[in-house]
């Protein structure tokens, strides 16, 4: 439920509203962690299990705007966010079956809390002139209860990993824009983004993983940087042309490289801190072209799109024991390499399609409006 109103006094403007969120998973879940399973044949127990409890979260949202002259406006917000944990997350192996030996179960919680978010914003937009325009944001967001992992054993002696509410980050940054509204055949728009975005752990299944090993991986005990912390991003378009006629748009895109853990070769193991180094920085250009025009009295719209169109190899992903997308080895030469994958030529043994973005795409359109 949503109640917003808007205020006018003046030249000032205010915004305010209030949104009440209700989070009820309707799901069972065991009133003691260690015995989920029955330990002579392992399926769940009959009993022993509650009712989740329900969360719920009043967010105030406020935002107010004052000219601070006759080009220029000032705006300020403040607001709470509440959302719900991914259904993955909570309905993870919903029979409670724990595998026996050693962790190999991850089970889901019904319990958790939803993520709450208090953010702040502080901008600027100021009129150049009449069709070019800037703004300038700084903002922050604190994020708590971000999902980690907690390790049960039962008595039964098996042992599992429980999705909890542990972890906690924030986001920070500033972002500029240049604004040209289109007219006289000419429209630009650049705009370029700073963020930091840190926490102490980003990753859901960390503490899983970190358990693979004996001994294990010591959880990380001090604030490093997120997954999606990426700390550059610049975008901008340009588009020429008339409306009616031929039109011709360009969009490009620039971004820094996020956090990933290096690791051993030959190893998933870090002797390094978490996120401790960056993927390369991603380059991406489109381009739009179209053509207005009437055939036999049908308004018809020819076009053609290149989505990266210098075919550029961006790698979203990498081999986190060499920090490139193409090969895993620091010191195996080609022969090595081979003699370990027979099956596979040099230029296939380490290719990994899913480590990029896709390769140039034309697409060739015609629209007929009847």
């Amino acid at each position: 439920m949503f109640i917003q109103d808007k205020l006018e006094i003046d030249e000032l403007v205010l915004n305010a509203g209030v949104r009440f969120d209700l989070w009820e998973p309707n799901a069972p879940v065991p009133e003691d962690l260690q015995a989920v399973t029955n330990p002579e044949n392992g399926i769940r127990l009959a009993t022993g299990f509650v009712d989740a409890e329900r969360s719920m979260q009043i967010s105030p949202r406020v935002g107010l705007a004052f000219p601070i002259s006759t080009r220029g406006v000032l705006h300020v917000s403040y607001g709470r966010f509440f959302q719900v944990p991914r259904f993955s997350y909570i309905f993870t192996n919903s029979e409670f079956e724990v595998e026996l030996g050693d962790l190999e179960t991850i089970m889901g919680n019904a319990n958790l809390k939803p993520e709450r978010t208090t953010a702040y914003e502080l901008g600027l937009q100021y009129a150049l002139t009449s069709s070019w325009k800037i703004e300038a944001t700084i903002y922050y967001k604190d994020i708590k209860n971000l999902l980690g992992q907690e390790i049960i054993n039962t008595v039964d002696k098996k042992v599992y990993a429980r999705y909890i509410n542990r972890d906690y980050g924030n986001t920070r940054g500033f972002s500029l824009s240049l604004l040209r509204q289109f007219a006289n055949q000419f429209g630009l728009n650049v705009d370029y983004t700073y963020q930091v975005a840190r926490g102490n752990a980003s990753d859901p299944n960390a503490v899983f993983f970190n358990n693979q090993t004996k001994p294990p991986v010591e959880p990380e005990k001090q604030v490093i940087p997120l997954n999606w912390d990426q700390r550059h991003s610049l975008n901008g378009s340009v588009i020429l042309g008339d409306p009616k006629g031929v039109t011709f748009s360009i969009i490009g895109r620039f971004s820094s490289g996020q956090p990933y853990t290096p690791t051993n070769p030959g190893s998933q193991l870090s002797s390094q801190l978490a996120n401790s180094e960056s993927k390369p920085f991603r380059m991406n250009l489109d381009l739009n072209i179209s053509k207005r025009m009437q055939i036999a009295g049908l308004e018809t719209r020819l076009y053609a799109k290149g989505f990266n169109i210098l075919d550029r190899l961006n790698a979203k992903s990498v081999y986190t024991s060499t920090g490139n997308a193409f090969h895993p080895y620091r010191t195996l030469g080609e022969a090595e390499v081979l003699d370990l994958n027979p099956n596979f030529s040099s230029g296939e043994v380490d290719l990994r399609p899913d480590f990029f973005d896709p390769p140039r795409r034309i697409i060739l359109g015609l629209d007929i409006r009847f």
